[in-house]
């Protein structure tokens, strides 16, 4: 039986694989929802196998999923996140999403090492795969220009989240991404394609210039100085044969 899906990243197409093909449990990296929801519909056929997934606090939009037979039991210490602090004389210094993200992804490694970054409105947490801790601690002692200094964390200290995101019924005309983002920012068509055209619009943390990429269940769709979209469902259409999409939106 072929148990691939081609839509799947080639790491998650060989999880899949050697799950099944040696009975074992096994670990991805973080990934984010559009490929999580594709590797629970490709295990749809295997009924002795469950998929689940956690990225060190519910809801978190970056998560590590665990193959396993259904009848193994899990804890969350099997997904082998470890929360990690960010040090930084805060008096002087503020620090901003896009600083932490930008200084992580160029390590030079890869963006499904580290999961959501965190903050409370001051202070800053991030999630990684526990075997990266000590290399993001040697590596990272500057984000920008403020000095920090990165510590291991327990579980318990993890930040109570601010979540400046709403859930909302989206109506456009199209799952065109120019169409998608211009009614989610509330902005014109034009202004929408002059986004992604100039590289300022990423899907899955992809950058696109496609104007009629077309958006799918799962995408998250980040757009520079306007904020991010992640696409939950889809719930029908109008009367007027305009589609009605469930979105969460986290507007700058």
């Amino acid at each position: 039986m072929n148990y691939d899906n081609q839509r799947l990243v080639p790491a998650l197409q060989s999880l899949l694989r050697n799950a099944l093909q040696y009975d074992s449990l096994q670990l991805s990296p973080f990934v984010d929802l559009q490929q999580r929801l594709l590797l629970e519909q490709a295990l749809v056929q295997f009924p002795d196998w469950q998929c689940y997934h956690y990225g060190g606090y519910p809801h978190a939009q970056w998560q590590r999923i665990l193959i396993a037979p259904v009848y193994i039991p899990i804890n969350l210490s099997d997904f082998e996140i470890q929360l990690m602090g960010i040090q930084f004389n805060s008096k002087f210094n503020h620090l901003h999403h896009n600083q932490i993200l930008g200084k992580l992804t160029n390590l030079g490694i890869k963006r499904s090492t580290f999961g959501d970054i965190i903050t409370n409105g001051e202070a800053w947490q991030f999630f990684t795969d526990l075997n990266f801790a000590s290399l993001f601690i040697q590596e990272v002692q500057q984000i920008d220009t403020t000095p920090v200094q990165l510590v291991a964390l327990p579980t318990a200290q993890r930040l109570n989240i601010v979540d400046n995101s709403s859930q909302e019924v989206l109506i456009t005309p199209a799952f065109r991404l120019d169409a998608v983002i211009a009614r989610a920012f509330h902005k014109s068509r034009q202004q929408a394609k002059k986004l992604i055209q100039s590289g300022q619009v990423q899907i899955n943390s992809l950058l696109t210039r496609q104007v009629d990429t077309q958006i799918q269940i799962g995408d998250t769709i980040s757009c520079h100085h306007w904020g991010k979209v992640i696409i939950l469902d889809f719930i029908g259409q109008t009367l007027t044969q305009k589609y009605k999409v469930y979105i969460k939106i986290y507007r700058l």
